[in-house]
Formats: C-alpha cells, structure tokens, sequence
C-alpha cells in the first residue's frame, strides 16, 4: 500500500508540503498497530527483492522534526494552530484532504494513524472515507488531495505505475520519462539498474508517492 499525492492539488504541488508529509509519518507505528508487526514498512515500491534496487540508496525516514525545519524552510510559519504563509497579499493555511476505501479496514485505520502523526507535526487533514464505489470514482476521475491505494507487486515489478502517462499523483518529470522510456528498450543490466535507482530517487526525493508497507 501506499498515498498518492496529488501534485494538481494547490497544497500538494508543492514539494516542501510533500516532504513534510513523508517526514511525519511513523510507518512502524502503521505497522505494529494495524498488522500486529507482521508486516514490512516500505520505501519505495521496489524495497524487497528486486535485482535492480540498490539497496543502500538515500531514505526519508520518520522524523517529525525535520517535517517542520521543511516547512519553516521553505517560507511557512506555524502560528495559532496552523502552518500559514502569505501569498499575494493573502494568507493561506495548510489543509490536506485525504482519501480511503471505507470498506478496506486496514485502509482505513491506517489512513486515522496518518491524520493523527501529520496533525502532530501541525498539519491538518480531512479524511474522506468513502464507499467502495465512490472511492473507485474518486480514484479514476482523480479528484483527491491524498489518497490510499494498494497494488501487487509482481516479481519483476514496472514503475511505470507510478511515473506514466495518467498516473496516480498526475506527477509530471522530464527526466522520469526519460529514463522510463530508455527502461522499456534496454537490455544491458548495468544501464538498467542505474535508470531504475535514478527513478527511485526522483521517487523519494520528490515525493509524488509515499510507499507505507508490504505484506
């Protein structure tokens, strides 16, 4: 499983508001509460087992206050309960909406465990839980901020999921395409690893997704 960000979102494109996110969510905590810690947390959508995953490749692990030194960073000021910051003579304040399939249990209790890390770094969030039918609406007409969703991973997974033409987080990067596209042709295993680990990168340095766990 893992949250699409939707970087169509006026919040959400914004790559300071991405980080912060991915910063304050204790992924471990998901785990041991909903899975009884049977289950693994999650990097990226390559993290286990796959050949072309350079496993000592950067993270971005749990650590609320970096999520706030991001936000303070990049111009936003914490002041009567929220994350503010002027723009165009006008004060805005974070609120991030995020959606689950109501009828997924561990969907949906994961998606209350995110809300309350994220409204610990100061960042408030609207769940919308939503029927199995509106939920697949939702999804398909991609009219969310965040949202849940789960894929299986096949035993030589694509991320074109993830970076292709329509994907979940309608994110949009020149070099992405590129070497997905250079990905589809080549056939030397060095050229691959090194496209593949550069994607992975672009994944967590840009955060259009934030991959949570494996089963």
């Amino acid at each position: 499983d893992f949250i699409a960000l939707n970087t169509s979102d006026n919040f959400l494109s914004r790559p300071e508001v991405r980080k912060a996110i991915s910063y304050s969510i204790d992924k471990s905590g998901i785990v041991t509460s909903v899975f009884g810690g049977k289950y693994y947390t999650a990097d990226n959508p390559l993290d286990y087992g796959n050949w072309t995953f350079d496993s000592a490749s950067s993270s971005m692990g749990y650590n609320p206050d970096q999520a706030k030194q991001v936000l303070i960073d990049a111009g936003w000021t914490y002041k009567y309960g929220n994350w503010q910051k002027v723009e165009n003579y006008k004060t805005i304040r974070l609120n991030i909406n995020l959606t689950v399939d109501a009828d997924n249990w561990a969907q949906s209790a994961t998606a209350d465990l995110i809300k309350a890390n994220l409204e610990n770094t100061g960042i408030h969030v609207t769940i919308s839980k939503l029927s199995h039918e509106r939920y697949k609406t939702a999804l398909d007409n991609r009219t969310y901020g965040m949202i849940i969703a789960g894929t299986n991973s096949s035993l030589s997974p694509s991320l074109v999921t993830y970076f292709g033409t329509g994907n979940l987080a309608n994110y949009q990067n020149e070099e992405a395409n590129n070497l997905l596209n250079e990905l589809i042709s080549i056939t030397d295993e060095g050229k691959i690893k090194e496209n593949t680990n550069k994607l992975i990168e672009i994944y967590k340095n840009e955060v259009p997704y934030i991959s949570l766990y494996f089963n």
